[in-house]
């Protein structure tokens, strides 16, 4: 009697605790992502990183074992963790899965680590984060924007392609360019559009 009270007790503890943390899913193929995302109607979120990479543990242990982290990133998008300098990791066939990281860090112009993706179900990025946050708060709000298209650097992008050129768009693309690790485009901007 004593086991299955014990049982009984656990069971709900165990189902609790394997809730908590960021849901990453690290078996699907790239195809296999999108089309998830599609399903649930949520954008990726990528971790793109490598073992070698200071920063990229610090936000591991740090910032995404938070809960309320965690809590954000599991309502919001479908999470995956991609580790960029050497994809055989025993999830899948190694040579497939290298395929995925190649056309990630090509498509995606991966340079530096850590990077963050968020990137539709259709597969076109919306919104990237490079560098690493002090603070869990500080990460929630940068993430929070790749949900609003009026601060997705590449929808602005987009729209300054177009033609659009007001002052206050311009200082908003040039915060954009930068939190997204655009320099090039963010050091022109600044020279083009900042009075002397």
């Amino acid at each position: 009697m004593k086991f299955l009270a014990f049982v009984l007790i656990t069971i709900p503890l165990l189902t609790n605790a394997q809730d908590k943390g960021i849901h990453f899913i690290n078996r699907l193929d790239w195809d296999q992502s999108l089309a998830k995302a599609r399903s649930t109607n949520k954008l990726l979120f990528i971790d793109c990183y490598a073992i070698w990479c200071r920063p990229c543990r610090f936000m591991n242990d740090s910032i995404f074992s938070n809960q309320e982290v965690a809590d954000f990133l599991n309502k919001n998008f479908i999470n995956i963790k991609v580790k960029m300098d050497s994809a055989i990791d025993g999830y899948q066939d190694g040579e497939d899965k290298q395929a995925n990281v190649d056309m990630i860090k090509k498509k995606y112009q991966i340079s530096a680590y850590p990077t963050f993706l968020f990137v539709e179900p259709s597969g076109e990025l919306v919104y990237r984060i490079v560098g690493t946050y002090e603070s869990p708060e500080s990460f929630i709000k940068k993430a929070s924007k790749a949900l609003d298209q009026d601060e997705q650097y590449f929808f602005l992008l987009e729209q300054y392609n177009s033609g659009r050129r007001n002052p206050v768009f311009i200082s908003r693309l040039i915060v954009a360019a930068e939190n997204s690790g655009d320099k090039v485009m963010a050091n022109k901007l600044k020279k083009e559009y900042t009075p002397e």
